[in-house]
């Protein structure tokens, strides 16, 4: 079975939850962090997080990382996603945990004007080089 969880508006959501509404257009597209804590942010999520992405794919609205499964890699991903939805609420984050202890895949989405930062902030340019093959 592969369990899907979205991370929106600081609630986790899972599927078939009643709750979910549509994005607030109201909600700025802006990381809220100040200038020098969101480089040291970047840098702290290149050397801890997207170091083990094993690839990167464009959606639609966003991107695609897969991570190997590990409890340590689930904790860094649940950890990321609450810091982030601190400062980026105008993102959307959705985790999935692939059966047989398969990847797991982390979706960073957003409105159409997000998605060049989006890209920039979170895209191939941030995970292993080795990964060549699957950047945007």
């Amino acid at each position: 079975m592969i369990v899907n969880s979205w991370i929106d508006d600081r609630r986790l959501i899972y599927p078939g939850d009643e709750t979910v509404t549509e994005p607030n257009p109201d909600v700025p597209i802006a990381c809220t962090l100040a200038t020098k804590a969101l480089a040291e942010r970047i840098i702290e999520m290149e050397r801890r997080l997207f170091r083990q992405s094993q690839g990167v794919e464009r959606l639609p609205n966003g991107i695609r990382h897969r991570f190997p499964s590990s409890p340590e890699t689930k904790q860094e991903l649940f950890d990321f996603i609450v810091q982030e939805t601190s400062c980026c609420a105008f993102l959307t984050f959705g985790l999935t945990f692939e059966p047989n202890h398969g990847p797991i895949l982390l979706d960073i989405t957003g409105p159409a004007e997000a998605l060049p930062l989006i890209e920039e902030t979170f895209g191939a340019a941030n995970s292993d080089p080795a990964c060549a093959s699957t950047r945007l």
